[in-house]
Parts: structure tokens; sequence; C-alpha cells
């Protein structure tokens, strides 16, 4: 959770609302790639699909956003 949280930085300011060992509740207020007209096939392309595959290989761990407008929350569970 704390390596996937360094390699988040990149893309858009969040905070760490939840962390145990059980799961990590990242909390993105104002997505910067939504800032930008139409960019919702990149949110959804991307962010839900892309960038989950990879965080499943690279950290073995199953990623999910839940978008809200502007904002969203990512969580983190380990893969069983």
């Amino acid at each position: 959770a704390k390596e996937f949280a360094y390699q988040l930085q990149w893309l858009t300011p969040f905070y760490v609302e939840e962390l145990d060992n059980r799961q990590a509740v990242y909390v993105i207020p104002q997505c910067k790639i939504l800032d930008y007209p139409e960019t919702i096939d990149l949110c959804q392309i991307g962010c839900q699909s892309i960038y989950p595959q990879w965080v499943a290989e690279q950290f073995k761990a199953s990623m999910k956003f839940t978008p809200q407008g502007h904002s969203c929350t990512c969580c983190l569970t380990p893969l069983h």
C-alpha cells in the first residue's frame, strides 16, 4: 500500500483515509485528469481498467475506483 501510494503521487493529489493489513483507501478529492475537457474516457479506460491491471501484476493487489464527479475513492486490497 505504501509503495502504491508513492507511485500514485504523479497522477493527482490524494490522501490516505484508511490503511491496515486488509485494505488501503485513498481519496482523490479533485482529480487533475478530469480538470481537462473530454477526459472521462481516460478515467474509465486508464484509471478504472488499465491501471488496476498494472497494480495486480506489480503489487498483487486488487484496485477499485469509485468515481463521484471530479473526485473518487480508490480501494486497494490484497489478491487472494
